[in-house]
């Protein structure tokens, strides 16, 4: 953010260390090349340590503009990122392939026989009883493959580990259906359900919201 402070001459214009970040700044470059703020910004209700620090713009196009050693950490910096994003790249490109050498147990059991221990579950649990007995077995069988999710554990913390483990349901999904294709229409449901309850869960929120502050609107 760029803006005058009282006081001083009206044509000084000074800049925040959000404004700098935006530049290209980093802490290490403010703290070596600009070293001590030329201002402090005052705003109400504020302490004195909650002050921004301000640079005067001019020092800083100055330094922009001149000082080798802003360049070659900009350079460096950009150099940095490149090869961070690069390597989160790799990684989940990496986690990808783990996804696809997962190898999945071939599925015998008949499809009548999936569907009655679906109606078991019905009966012992009521809260089966509100989805079709397709669903309930889609349901019981991704749960029971989901398992092999543990051969992705050792990455957890990685880049791209939620992706990779998105893919693995997906996966999972796609080799169920695949051998019970009667079984499509209760995913597709499955997914239109997700989708609802992500909007649902919002529109919630944004009542909630708006019953805590009904004057922001």
């Amino acid at each position: 953010m760029i803006s005058a402070v009282a006081g001083h001459d009206l044509g000084e214009l000074f800049i925040d260390v959000s404004g700098l970040r935006l530049r290209g700044w980093t802490p290490r470059m403010i703290r070596n090349l600009l070293g001590t703020p030329d201002n402090c910004g005052w705003a109400p209700g504020q302490t004195a340590s909650q002050h921004p620090s301000l640079y005067a713009i001019a020092r800083v196009m100055h330094a922009e503009n001149t000082d080798w050693r802003f360049l070659a950490e900009r350079d460096l910096t950009a150099t940095c990122s490149s090869r961070l994003h690069r390597a989160k790249g790799r990684a989940r490109e990496k986690l990808c392939n783990v996804v696809e050498e997962i190898a999945l147990p071939v599925l015998v059991e008949p499809l009548e026989d999936l569907l009655e221990a679906a109606r078991l579950m019905q009966n012992f649990d009521a809260k089966w009883r509100l989805l079709s007995e397709e669903r309930v077995a889609l349901e019981m069988l991704s749960a029971k493959l989901a398992s092999l999710a543990w051969q992705l554990d050792m990455y957890r913390g990685q880049a791209g580990i939620r992706s990779a483990r998105t893919l693995l349901a997906q996966k999972i999904q796609a080799h169920i259906i695949n051998r019970y294709p009667s079984l499509s229409a209760a995913a597709t449901n499955a997914d239109e359900c997700a989708g609802a309850g992500t909007k649902g869960q919002q529109h919630e929120n944004a009542i909630r919201s708006e019953q805590r502050d009904p004057d922001r609107h």
